[in-house]
């Protein structure tokens, strides 16, 4: 610390500022009354008892001549020792440098940042005004000061935020300039730091996008205070690149001491990566990968919002169900690729045919379905208006495809079911469309049907049909009854168990009414299971009879069935468990088997056959068979259907056929039977052609075991 000046030194100097009032009053002709100079004094106690720091100093000396008590408490120092220290002693720069500083200024002030020196050694930050005020032609220096520590504290937090927040911090005066943007913004928008300070935010990074043009004039009247404040918004920005980004803001007003805005605060948050993530979640619940069509679900919510619709306009709509021709055909043969481009492409021309307003879907597969909105108010129009659209899709489809290098050429087949309101859920509403496609299909192909009420009737019953039929399995509702097969002599050599259901309601069923829905819900599994067991234990028990000893049992097996993977086991573990000779089991499959896979087919004929069991070609000649299938089987039998059979006296044809039957089991070593005979002279002509066995009402129907004994001891003793 400098050395203190003598007392008569400063004193002489503080004399000159403390009565600086007085003396420079004096001089300009204004005397200072006792009741001023009294004010004054209390004046002086207000400034000691504020925390600011009030210095004066001369400027030739740059001793301090003056301190309130705010300095020194602050210092540390009483005032009668501070009196005549130095201010450099305590301050950041000296009186001198202040002099030289506002030399030209004199009686005005200048802001300052300032550190200054505590008795004990500490240093302080502190923010405030200089003076240089001339009494008698000298210079003082007044120092009015605040410490800022705390504040500097608060703002280098701020800052340190400011600098590392991993968002955008932008600031905005009344005209939308940059006034503050923190070191994220810029990395971000991929400027140099401070390069968009005083630029128009709106101009310089804003895109002309589609909702970007309300930012603008939103902003202009929320300066204005003509809209209100909104915390929360979304738009793009543009980066110096060229690339968009949306950002999510959250917003606040700047104002002054007034409570007048001069500007906005603004925290953004980049979440373009988000948003996206968030569309291709949505995109995936309610959009069909391959297409982008709406999928099943964003369909039954528009379908919902357009039955409400048409209650309030009274106009009717349309769902159209669409499913392509023969597409499992290409995809089989030329491969999902080119399934693929047609689907595309489908959805593409569907698009086309369809109004703005309208809904194309892709349910899954290639079923497609449309829903026509907002039709006439004239079930009759609105019928007219749908086949119009449905004309237009048919002929769309129709034209050639380019799926690469080939040249496609197919069909579609279209169910139509208009509505009016709520009446019919959503559910059944594409049931009936989907009902008027399968007629569509049943017609031809390439053609359209509408729902005809008609088609529920038939959809009910078979609903119905088939809750019934998951009952009788589980409450064991069936029955076998057995049709003998005689030899060209007349003797019973075997027999063919023939399901019967047996149901409360309707009676006995036959398997014409039910097999065809069993095999279509799977319920032909259990019920096949079922049908061989129970013919194995009756070969069991005829076994222990001599009477029946002899007789074989032919067990139908749909394809379901034969295709399961453990139906071999099953058959070997049913021969065991009842003790039958396999060479009395003969199992009767049908061409259809032979269609999807012929070499599995015959793997587990084989296997069978190892076991002993017989095999016979069920309803010969009505299928898909060929001679070359035929011959790769190991049958024992070829069956004639009954429909050769039934005019084989009338129609030459049919003659023609079950000779040509006959011969080519000859020919193969294979036995031959008839079903169906009815009349005496159908069995005269197979016996003459040489067919080894029939079965028909002309021999005897189909019954239950009971019976069919008592039947063939009547036969025997009819014979004897």
């Amino acid at each position: 610390m400098k050395k203190r000046s003598e007392p008569g030194d400063w004193e002489a100097l503080r004399d000159q500022v403390i009565g600086l009032g007085e003396q420079s009053y004096k001089k300009s002709h204004y005397a200072l009354s006792r009741d001023r100079l009294r004010e004054l004094e209390r004046f002086r106690h207000l400034l000691d008892a504020s925390d600011e720091i009030i210095l004066v100093a001369a400027g030739a000396s740059g001793l301090i001549v003056d301190a309130n008590g705010g300095a020194c408490r602050r210092l540390g120092v009483p005032r009668e020792r501070l009196l005549g220290c130095a201010l450099e002693d305590f301050c950041q720069g000296s009186a001198a440098a202040f002099v030289a500083l506002l030399e030209h200024d004199a009686g005005a002030g200048r802001h300052v940042l300032l550190r200054m020196n505590c008795a004990a050694g500490s240093r302080f930050a502190t923010e405030g005004s200089v003076a240089l005020e001339l009494v008698d032609g000298a210079p003082f220096i007044s120092l009015v000061v605040q410490d800022v520590t705390v504040l500097q504290e608060e703002r280098g937090r701020s800052q340190l935020y400011l600098d590392t927040v991993q968002a955008i911090m932008v600031a905005l005066d009344t005209h939308g300039c940059v006034t503050m943007l923190n070191p994220f913004g810029y990395e971000l928008l991929g400027y140099r730091p401070g390069e968009l300070l005083g630029k128009n935010w709106f101009a310089t990074c804003l895109p002309q996008l589609e909702g970007n043009d309300i930012v603008l004039p939103y902003f202009e009247r929320l300066i204005s205070g003509e809209a209100e404040h909104r915390e929360y918004f979304e738009n793009h920005l543009v980066t110096a690149n060229g690339t968009r980004v949306l950002v999510a803001w959250h917003n606040a007003l700047l104002r002054d001491e007034a409570g007048r805005i001069i500007g906005t605060l603004s925290a953004g948050e980049d979440i373009t990566e988000r948003r996206a993530a968030e569309e291709a979640v949505h995109n995936l619940a309610f959009y069909d990968p391959l297409t982008g069509l709406p999928n099943r679900r964003l369909l039954l919510d528009r379908l919902q919002h357009s039955m409400a619709a048409s209650i309030r306009s009274a106009n009717y709509q349309a769902l159209l169900f669409l499913d392509l021709d023969h597409f499992k055909t290409l995809n089989d043969t030329q491969g999902h690729d080119q399934g693929d481009r047609l689907l595309v492409e489908t959805a593409r021309r569907l698009q086309a045919c369809v109004r703005e307003g309208d809904t194309v879907s892709r349910l899954g597969g290639d079923e497609f379905v449309l829903l026509l909105e907002q039709l006439s108010t004239d079930v009759g129009a609105a019928a007219a208006q749908a086949e119009t659209a449905g004309e237009k899709i048919v002929a769309a489809l129709g034209a050639p495809y380019q799926l690469g290098a080939q040249t496609y050429r197919g069909t579609t087949s279209i169910g139509i079911t208009l509505f009016l309101g709520d009446e019919v859920s959503v559910d059944n509403l594409l049931r009936r469309a989907d009902l008027a496609m399968y007629q569509a299909k049943a017609s031809g192909r390439n053609a359209m049907r509408f729902f005809d009420p008609a088609m529920q009737a038939v959809i009910s019953a078979r609903a119905a049909l088939e809750s019934d039929l998951r009952r009788a399995v589980a409450a064991n509702e069936f029955v076998l009854h057995y049709q003998p097969q005689v030899d060209p002599a007349g003797a019973c050599v075997g027999v063919e168990a023939l399901l019967r259901w047996n149901n409360p309601g309707r009676g006995f069923v036959m398997p014409g009414e039910f097999i065809h829905l069993a095999e279509e819900t799977g319920l032909i599994q259990p019920i096949g299971h079922w049908v061989m067991g129970e013919a194995c234990a009756q070969l069991a028990a005829w076994q222990r009879d001599a009477a029946t000893a002899h007789l074989s049992v032919a067990v139908n097996v749909s394809a379901r069935q034969f295709e399961r993977p453990g139906f071999v086991g099953e058959v070997r573990a049913l021969i065991d468990d009842c003790g039958i000779n396999p060479e009395r089991l003969k199992l009767e499959i049908t061409e259809s088997m032979l269609v999807e896979d012929v070499e599995d087919v015959v793997a587990k004929m084989a296997a069978l056959k190892s076991l002993g069991v017989t095999f016979s070609l069920d309803d010969f000649g009505t299928g898909y068979s060929s001679l070359a299938y035929v011959k790769r089987l190991p049958l024992d039998q070829l069956k004639i259907d009954q429909s050769f059979v039934r005019d084989v006296l009338v129609d030459p044809n049919d003659a023609a056929i079950c000779r040509a039957v006959i011969g080519l089991g000859r020919s193969l070593g294979l036995a031959t039977i008839a079903e169906g005979v009815e009349t005496a002279g159908q069995g005269a002509f197979l016996r003459a052609e040489g067919c080894g066995g029939a079965q028909g009402h002309l021999y005897a129907k189909a019954m239950p075991s009971g019976e069919l004994t008592g039947w063939l001891g009547r036969r025997t003793a009819a014979a004897a």
